[in-house]
C-alpha cells in the first residue's frame, strides 16, 4: 500500500552510533540497549527509533543531488523497560524536497503531504482516523512537532526534522518524518467488512455553523455532533473554515453538512428540523 502511495522502501541495520542517537536528543538515554561487543563504535546500540535512520537515508540522497524524496521503513527497535529488554515493530515515513501536485517546497506542503499519507495508509488498513495534537520533541522544529493518536491511543510522533538535525546532511529545504506503532495500524486489517443495506428512503441534509476558539478541533465538534446523536444522522462532514476580525480575535468558524436518513420511513422537514435542533443545543452547551 506504501508503494501504491509513491513512496519507496529503505532497509537500514538495527546496529546505529551513539552520536547519531544523540543527534535527535539525549532524554531517553536510559532506556537505550548497548552491545556488550559492538563490532565498531558505529555499531554500538541497538536502535530505539526508526527517525534517526530515515533522516540519514535522505541526507545520503541530498548528498547525491536526489533532492525529491519520499520513504518509509518498517523496522524494529530496542528499548529498555523496568529494566528488560523490550522490542517493537514500527513504521516511519519520511518526505523532502517536491511531492506530486506541488510545484513549490514548503514547510506546510510537506506537512499536509505526510499528514494525508497516512491518514490513506490507516483507511486502507482500516484503521481509526489519526488524530494529530501539539507536541514537543528536540528533534523537530518548535510548532510543527505532533503526536499522532489512533482510537485515542498515543501511537507516535509526526512533524518537521529541527533545522540542527538537516544541516548535518546538509538539507536545505525542509524534511518531513512520521514515526508509529505498527500493531495499532495493523489490528482491524484483517476485519470483514459487514454488509448494509441499501437504502430505500432519501436523506436530507441540513447545515450548520459552529464559532468556536481556535484551539478547538474538527474531532472535537464530531465527537459532540455523534454523542447522543440520533440514528438517523448518517454523515457529519467539515465543508468550510474561516476566521475574520468579525468573529473575534482568537475565533474562528466551522461548517458542517450533516446528513439524516431513516430506514423505515421519509423523512419529513419537521422531523428533520426537531432532530437538527437537538444537536445544534448540544454544540451549544458543550462547546466554546
Amino acid at each position: 500500500h506504501l508503494v501504491g502511495l509513491g513512496l519507496s522502501e529503505t532497509m537500514n541495520y538495527s546496529f546505529v552510533s551513539q552520536g547519531l542517537l544523540d543527534r535527535f536528543g539525549r532524554d531517553d538515554e536510559a532506556r537505550r540497549v548497548a552491545l556488550p561487543d559492538p563490532v565498531s563504535a558505529d555499531h554500538g546500540l541497538m536502535r530505539d527509533s526508526l527517525i534517526p535512520q530515515m533522516a540519514e537515508s535522505l541526507g545520503r540522497n541530498a548528498a547525491h543531488q536526489q533532492l525529491d524524496a519520499a520513504c518509509f521503513e518498517i523496522g524494529r527497535v530496542f528499548f529498555r523497560n523496568a529494566g528488560a529488554i523490550g522490542e517493537e515493530d514500527r513504521l516511519c515515513l519520511g518526505l523532502m524536497g517536491r511531492q506530486p501536485g506541488a510545484g513549490e517546497v514548503s514547510e506546510e506542503i510537506l506537512f499536509l503531504r505526510l499528514k494525508g499519507l497516512l491518514e490513506e495508509l490507516a483507511r486502507i488498513q482500516k484503521a481509526p482516523a489519526p488524530e494529530l495534537t501539539a507536541a514537543t520533541h528536540p528533534a523537530f522544529a518548535e510548532g510543527w512537532c505532533t503526536s499522532v493518536c489512533l482510537g485515542g491511543e498515543s501511537v507516535g510522533l509526526l512533524g518537521l526534522l529541527h533545522e540542527r538535525i538537516r544541516h548535518e546532511w546538509r538539507m536545505p529545504s525542509p524534511v518531513a518524518v512520521c514515526e508509529v506503532r505498527l500493531d495499532p495500524l495493523l489490528e482491524a486489517v484483517f476485519t470483514a467488512p459487514t454488509f448494509s443495506e441499501i437504502p430505500v428512503y432519501p436523506s436530507v441534509e441540513r447545515d450548520l455553523a459552529a464559532i468556536v476558539d481556535a484551539s478547538v478541533r474538527h474531532g472535537d465538534i464530531v465527537r459532540v455532533i455523534e454523542s447522543g446523536a440520533p440514528v438517523e444522522l448518517t454523515s457529519v462532514d467539515l465543508f468550510d473554515i474561516f476566521s475574520s476580525d468579525d468573529i473575534g480575535k482568537g475565533r474562528k468558524s466551522m461548517a458542517y453538512s450533516l446528513t439524516y436518513r431513516s430506514a423505515e420511513q421519509t423523512l419529513t422537514d419537521e422531523a428533520v428540523n426537531r432532530l437538527h435542533a437537538g444537536i445544534v443545543e448540544r454544540l451549544k452547551k458543550e462547546l466554546r
